[in-house]
């Protein structure tokens, strides 16, 4: 299970991206139901995760517009479960996608400091 809570209205989870070195860093990322992938860094944290060897695909937004995005391959702790992600270079914070939530039931009470929990169906 996957716990967070709702900061400002905008519901927060952590999630665990393991560096070049195997060590997992630890981050705060925005569930972002509008995000069909897996998890979305902005370039410092992947600078700082030493992620390298990107591919290049063209992202559509929800408003419509198509950019080029650098897309790396990493491991994510989602759930105390490793996975391969995608790792998509975004914005300027954390996000998880529909892609890693996946196969979850998602539960949240909507006011400041409600609970979230994301349990595997």
């Amino acid at each position: 299970m996957v716990s967070g809570a709702v900061k400002g209205l905008v519901p927060v989870v952590p999630v665990a991206i393991v560096d070049g070195s195997g060590v997992p860093q630890q981050f705060q990322a925005v569930l972002d139901t509008a995000f069909i992938g897996t998890v979305s860094l902005p370039h410092s944290s992947i600078e700082r995760l030493g992620l390298t060897d990107p591919s290049t695909e063209a992202v559509t937004f929800a408003n419509g517009e198509t950019e080029e995005c650098n897309i790396y391959l990493a491991t994510a702790i989602w759930g105390g479960e490793r996975y391969s992600v995608s790792v998509y270079e975004l914005g300027p914070e954390p996000l998880i996608g529909m892609e890693l939530l996946n196969g979850s039931h998602v539960s949240m009470d909507v006011y400041e400091d409600g609970p979230i929990s994301i349990e595997p169906l």
